[in-house]
């Protein structure tokens, strides 16, 4: 069961728990996105939006619900739960001629406060996704890489492609601290992570140099520091790769960034309160 709330909503229906069908996620092609909810406030709500509207056009899938009509389900959806924190998933689902939106909670995993101070594990593992600048649900890749972290019991599994490059997490964006450089993977490899976006702009606020490129398996043991971003981690440092360890955590421009990080998103909540 994925749905983790009492009630979600179908189209313009709020069911209980009890009616909750997955065929409106894996029947067809499903496009979706997962909103951190803090403090009752749906967080980078007009992010989530824009990415789904480009999800939409780089698969030439038509909107058959408004934005504006979104949002409202999704402040409804939070009402009626009666939930201030946790995570939200909404799909878009196209079964041929069948077009469902459907909004929910799922279960949610943050980082630990111990996690944030020491870094957390990670592998690497081969593999790429289809289309990895479209949010579209690939329940192939997802069960794999699942897998494979359960196995090696870690957070998170930086994927790699056939050119040896590491693209992106599994569920995340990667970052590489070298010196006062941050180094990405550049978007057109990537998906376009609404946290990711948040990260640009504190390296512009801290005059922090991004730079998009590839980033060979080869180069780790050069970077002072790795971390990732996502709507659940939010900017959080990795400690190891395989068995290659590092103390981002600890790295001075780490630091920086999650601490701007977290003073954004304070604001960015008190703004929409």
């Amino acid at each position: 069961m994925d749905c983790n709330s009492q009630y979600f909503i179908l189209n313009n229906e709020i069911k209980n728990k009890s009616e909750f069908d997955e065929k409106y996620i894996f029947d067809g092609k499903s496009v979706y996105e997962v909103i951190k909810v803090k403090e009752g406030v749906p967080i980078f709500l007009e992010d989530h939006m824009d990415r789904v509207l480009l999800t939409l056009k780089l698969n030439k899938l038509d909107l058959f619900i408004s934005i504006d009509e979104i949002i409202i389900k999704l402040k409804k959806l939070i009402s009626v739960n009666n939930i201030t924190n946790g995570n939200i998933k909404f799909i878009l689902n196209y079964n041929n001629d069948d077009k469902n939106f459907i909004t929910y909670f799922i279960k949610h995993s943050y980082p630990s406060k111990q996690q944030y101070i020491e870094g957390v594990d990670t592998i690497l593992y081969y593999a790429e996704r289809k289309d990895p600048n479209s949010k579209i649900i690939d329940m192939g890749l997802r069960k794999a890489v699942n897998a494979e972290i359960r196995k090696n019991d870690v957070y998170e599994a930086l994927l790699v492609n056939k050119e040896n490059f590491i693209t992106e997490g599994s569920r995340s964006n990667i970052f590489f601290i070298l010196e006062d450089k941050i180094i990405t993977p550049p978007v057109k490899s990537v998906l376009p992570g609404v946290t990711r976006k948040w990260i640009f702009n504190i390296c512009k606020e801290l005059s922090l140099d991004i730079i998009e490129r590839e980033v060979s398996v080869a180069e780790l043991e050069n970077f002072k520091g790795i971390f990732m971003t996502g709507t659940s981690p939010d900017a959080l440092p990795i400690r190891k790769v395989n068995k290659m360890k590092f103390n981002s955590s600890n790295e001075k421009n780490m630091k920086k960034i999650m601490k701007k990080f977290n003073e954004n998103t304070e604001k960015y909540i008190k703004k929409r309160s």
